[in-house]
């Protein structure tokens, strides 16, 4: 079980995607704290959040600010690169991205 960091296609099924398992979860939870507001809808495990293309920038800037954080804990890194990738398309394409609890 995981949570996804997708990107939907134009077919509706998941193009790109990011997950991160429930341990390394937890730990991302505890960085978080109250630092990131976007990332924080990401902090229950068990539900989906969505967010805009608007929001998207905004997302990846917390996230790249986040990875120094986690440069010791090789799963979290693992997953702020990938969730990175899937925000790039994101961005390029103009399109939201959903987080979906597995």
């Amino acid at each position: 079980m995981s949570l996804d960091l997708v990107l939907m296609g134009l077919d509706g099924a998941p193009e790109s995607t990011a997950s991160v398992g429930v341990d390394a979860h937890h730990r991302l939870k505890v960085l978080l704290g109250h630092r990131f507001p976007l990332l924080g809808r990401m902090s229950e495990y068990y539900e989906d959040a969505s967010y805009t293309p608007s929001e998207v920038p905004a997302l990846r800037a917390e996230l790249t600010a986040l990875d120094n954080d986690v440069a010791s804990d090789t799963e979290l890194r693992h997953f702020v690169r990938e969730a990175l990738v899937v925000l790039a398309l994101a961005s390029d394409r103009s399109c939201g991205v959903e987080i979906l609890a597995d």
